[in-house]
Order: structure tokens, then sequence, then C-alpha cells
């Protein structure tokens, strides 16, 4: 019989929150509760830090079924191995503090982009890699999230399953297995029937919390791991699965960021025995050359003030990655003082400084949704119909949602109306890369949504169709005007990213909607110098009829 390893012998990230967004919610908590006593084996100051997550709204309340349950230690695991966070044992209390990422993302800098730099930047060995539960073996010297992205951008590889990351990836040690893992993965995709679990695989694979699998069980438990892969790259937008849950490929909106990365020297970050050294190196912010190891100070304390600015501002980050929010409004307000409790008047205060590097993260999440891949993508289509209304300023509906009554088929996406010029339009919102209007999809057009609009147009005739997509084939323009002939209606196409133009050209000169609908009846794909050649004059906008 073998001899027990005590090494994990596969890739291990914290599962704990796998929405990267939510976690740095509970970063100014977890320092402010560390600030003045020992953090390691205080469990009642541990308990303590769980509950001000629990009244953040940002863990379920309760005591844990395990009084002593590692969940404030888990959490600070995660910190840990995301690099915002090192244990600082020179000074009396021994506390927590954070990196320069970590102080980043408290000051208000976006935190998509310190988290896609801290994934590509993870590394076996670490600071996290060698805790106690944790121990992956030290023969591992590779950046997990960054080889799993090389194989994305390899030509013969492209998209990667769980099953593939289970079986081929996770144990990979070096960069120097790249080529054989690559190897076994085409051969895979070849005969994936011929493929067995062998004794050697059972056996590399082999760590204490694994050695009394069976095949089955050992393959499952390797799947979750590579899913909670799949949720870190995902939840930072370095992703997407636009085939299945179980498949990934290479966000194409990053694609160059990754490869720049990839394409630079990096030698391996040294002495992660030494967490206060490691974590400084390993977490600096975007730009920053010299790590966070000075001794803390009166004037590096941290205020109640900054708590409160930090709790509403990742608030604020992490609504945004499920919805396109275009204003500081009454919603969005009482949404965060739900969650944080910090006064309204000081949320407005908050937000107000940060809405112009806000509303640029959120154009950023409006693409990435247009570009998903889902045929169905509801939020998408919410995000368009509020960009028509808030940007736009039509009155604008969602009714892609509702049955039309008493008729075949179903509803466009969205309908918008413009009582100034006592017309009305619809919007087919498709979230694809490159959208070609396919047969049935002018069938639907024609058939269901042309003949339904008259039941949300408050009377008003129909001027135009729209498709709003990521982007559009070349055969968009032929199907466009083969529709527009058959149906007798005007009609267009506009990316995503030429629509946020437009919405902020609309914005800043109040353009009237006779010129907006201009160009949506101008029956072509709508691009750049279209935008940029709108006859800008202003109209005087709170006359108008639809305001």
């Amino acid at each position: 019989m073998s001899k027990v390893k005590t090494y994990m012998n596969t890739w291990m990230v914290p599962k704990n929150k796998r929405t990267l967004l939510y976690i740095i919610e509970g970063l100014p908590l977890f320092v402010m509760n560390a600030d003045k006593m020992a953090w390691k084996g205080n469990r009642m100051l541990q308990r303590k830090f769980e509950e001000a997550l629990e009244s953040a709204g940002l863990k379920k309340k309760g005591k844990p079924y395990d009084p002593n349950s590692g969940g404030a230690r888990t959490y600070a695991d995660q910190l840990t191995a995301l690099g915002l966070i090192f244990y600082d044992e020179r000074f009396d209390p021994t506390q927590y503090r954070p990196t320069s990422a970590g102080q980043a993302i408290m000051n208000g800098a976006v935190p998509l982009v310190i988290l896609q730099n801290q994934l590509l930047k993870m590394q076996y060995p670490s600071s996290y890699s060698r805790r106690r539960g944790v121990a992956i073996a030290p023969e591992f010297v590779i950046r997990p999230f960054s080889f799993l992205l090389k194989l994305l951008l390899d030509p013969d590889i492209l998209w990667l399953s769980k099953q593939e990351i289970a079986r081929f990836v996770l144990s990979a040690k070096t960069e120097l297995d790249f080529e054989s893992v690559k190897e076994r993965i085409v051969k895979f995709r070849q005969n994936s029937r011929a493929f067995l679990v062998t004794a050697e695989f059972m056996e590399s694979t082999v760590s204490p919390r694994t050695k009394i699998h069976s095949h089955a069980e050992r393959i499952h438990y390797l799947e979750d791991k590579a899913n909670i892969f799949f949720n870190y790259l995902e939840s930072v937008s370095l992703v997407m699965r636009p085939d299945s849950k179980s498949i990934i490929r290479i966000n194409e909106m990053y694609a160059d960021k990754v490869k720049e990365f990839l394409s630079e020297e990096r030698p391996f970050l040294k002495d992660p025995q030494n967490e206060i050294s490691f974590q400084s190196q390993y977490g600096l912010a975007p730009g920053r050359k010299k790590g966070n190891v000075s001794a803390p100070t009166e004037n590096k304390a941290i205020t109640p003030q900054m708590i409160k600015m930090s709790l509403v501002q990742n608030r604020f980050f992490a609504l945004a990655k499920s919805r396109l929010i275009l204003d500081l409004d009454a919603n969005l307000i009482n949404e965060i003082f739900a969650s944080t409790g910090v006064p309204k008047n000081e949320i407005v205060q908050i937000l107000d400084k940060l809405a112009a590097d806000g509303l640029t993260f959120f154009e950023e999440q409006y693409i990435e949704m247009s570009r998903s891949g889902r045929d169905d993508s509801y939020e998408f289509e919410k995000a368009t119909q509020e960009l028509f209304e808030k940007r736009l300023f039509f009155t604008a509906k969602h009714i892609g949602q509702i049955r039309p009554v008493g008729r075949r088929g179903g509803n466009p996406d969205v309908i918008f109306i413009s009582r100034a010029e006592e017309c009305c339009g619809i919007v087919d919102a498709k979230a694809y890369k490159e959208y070609s209007l396919e047969n049935d999809h002018r069938n639907r057009m024609l058939n269901d949504y042309i003949p339904n609009y008259l039941e949300h147009s408050e009377g008003l005739p129909l001027k135009t169709f729209v498709y709003v997509s990521g982007g559009f084939g070349s055969g968009f323009q032929k199907a466009l005007k083969a529709l527009i002939e058959k149906s007798g209606v005007s009609g267009s196409g506009i990316s995503a990213k030429n629509l946020l133009r437009l919405a902020r050209r609309a914005k800043e000169n109040k353009l009237r909607h006779g010129c907006l609908l201009t160009l949506f009846t101008s029956n072509k794909e709508i691009n750049a110098y279209d935008i940029e050649s709108l006859d800008s004059e202003p109209m005087d906008f709170f006359k108008a009829a639809d305001v």
C-alpha cells in the first residue's frame, strides 16, 4: 500500500465566495475588526467579523453549525490568495493589513481591473498555498490562471471543459507541462471514450482529502474544483460561457490584455514563507512598484469614514456586475442603504465622486452582456431598455417576457415611444459577438413582433425596428434589406458599443427624437461615423412632450 501523501497534489483556490466582487465588500470590515486585537486564534474576534458581514448583508445570519468552523479563516485565506491582505506579525497586536491592491480597492479603484491583475499574477508557491489545510506540493511552480488562459488562447484548444481541466490541467506543475497537457486534451477530444481513469492518475492526484475516493468520486471532486476556477475567471470577465455552463472561452474584450501579460518575462516571486515580503510584492496594485510593508502609523489608520466609503463603493460595483446602472437614482441609493446601513446622504456624496469611473465600468459590463452568446439574455434586454429610456429619453418598455393577449407568437424585447414624433419603434436585443439575422429571427420579426407591437404602442404607429447586438456578421446587411422589403418597415442595426456612443451624445446634446429616428430608419448598420455626423442642434428638452 502506497504511503499517504501530506500535500495537496492539484491546484486549489478557496471557494468561500465564487463571485469575487462580493469578496471585496467585506475587505474593510475585515481590516476594521482586526485592527486592535490579535486575529489568529481569537475565535471571539473572528465571530465578531462574521456578525459584521451578516449585518452588512454579505453573509447569511445565524451561528455556524460548528462553533469552531473556519468561516472567518476561510475568508482570510481567500483575501490572502488574491493578494489583498497580509498578516503582519511585526507589531503588537498582530493583525491583517491590506496590500497596496487591497488598499486601492478600499480607496475606490475599480475592483474589476485589480482583481483581473491579481488572478493573472497568482502563483504557486505562495503564502496561501503553503497554509495548513492547503499545503500544495512544493513541486508546483506555476501561475494557474495564466496557464488556463494560455490554453484558451492556443488555436488548437480555444475552449476548455470541466472534464478536461479535471483530468489534465489541475495537476500541471510547471509551465513545462503546457505541451503535454495540450496534447492530452487534443487526444481526449478525438476519442473521449477511449480515455480511462488510470491507477497512475488516481495516485498522482491523491491528497489528504481525496485518498478514499472512488474513480467516480475523484472525477466529481476535481470537476467541482474546475468549476471554482471557472467562476473566478468569469466573475472578473476574463472568460465567458457562451456554449454551456461546463465550457469556458476567452472573453475577447480582454484577450489583448491577457496576451500582453503572458508575453512579458515575469520571474516567480520568491520567499513565500515570508508572508509580509511575498504578499507585499504579489499585492502590488497596477502602476505600483513598491509593496506596502511599512509600520502601521496613525496617519494610515482606517477611519470610520474610509470604511463607509469602501462599503458603499464595493456594494456599488457588485450591483453593477449584475445590471447596467446609468443613474444614481433612489432605488440604487435605497438598495445600498439596505445592505450597508450607511446614511443615504453620505451614500450620495460618495457615489457622486465615483460616478465617472463607475459608468465606464458599467459600459464595459454592457458590452460584455452584448457578446455573451445567449439567445435569451434578460439582463442585456433590460439594460438596452434602460439606455433607450434614461439616455435616449424615449418612453421605453421591456416587454419581451410578456405574452401577447389573444395573439400567437411573442413580443419584441423592447418597445420605445416618442410622443414628440407621435410614433414608436421596436428593439430586438441579440447577445452575440457577430449577429447575422438568421432566417428564423427574420420570420419572428415579420410574423410576430411587427404584428404584435400595437398592444404596447399606446395607439402610435410603428416607425422602425432596431437590432442591438455585440457586433454584426457579414450577412447582416443583406438579411436586413430582405426583411425591410418584406415588412414594409424601415429598420437598422447598432452595436452595443455604438449604442453607448449614441447614448453619450444624446445625454450631452439632448438630441431631438426626430434626429434619432432618422438614424434608426437608415436601413443599415449604424456606425460611429453616422453617430458623430448627427445634427447636434439641441431640442428645448424640458418642453418636450416626452418629459
